[in-house]
């Protein structure tokens, strides 16, 4: 079996081998190096902002309830984070956390709705099952009060 058919380029002469007798897979690597560029994290705009929406999202659990997390608590302020303590003293935990992730998402990332739409859906389901008098605005509208 000839050693280009294994992937491996035959032994090149002193001047490199010629493009013919290299490997295939020596021939894709050199067209996608020389074809494909990818920008420097200091060439993209968004290189130095984080995406809370996606940091909110991936506190969601496999059941579809959301947790409190940092991200969550640096999103809502002072004003609103003592308004969601407030709240989860007098209702579950987790159903208030979910309320207000789905409340802020619908009212403060309406431009990156396809990223959170099925989540959210996954958390009214998850709701359903967890039926609460608790209203979220309480929480995400205390700071413009």
């Amino acid at each position: 079996m000839r050693a280009a058919s294994l992937g491996q380029s035959a032994p090149a002469s002193s001047g490199g081998a010629a493009p013919s007798e290299r490997s295939l897979l020596g021939r894709a690597v050199d067209f996608l190096s020389a074809s494909v560029s990818f920008p420097r994290a200091s060439e993209r705009d968004d290189a130095e902002v984080p995406d809370r929406r996606y940091d909110l999202l991936m506190t969601q659990r496999a059941d579809g309830h959301f947790v409190s997390s940092g991200v969550l608590m640096d999103w809502l302020g002072a004003d609103r984070q003592t308004a969601l303590t407030d709240a989860v003293a007098r209702h579950e935990e987790s159903v208030v956390v979910t309320l207000v992730v789905v409340r802020l998402l619908e009212r403060e990332a309406q431009d990156r709705q396809l990223a959170w739409r099925p989540a959210l859906a996954k958390a009214r389901s998850w709701l359903k099952a967890h039926p609460s008098d608790f209203d979220a605005e309480i929480v995400v509208c205390a700071a413009r009060a």
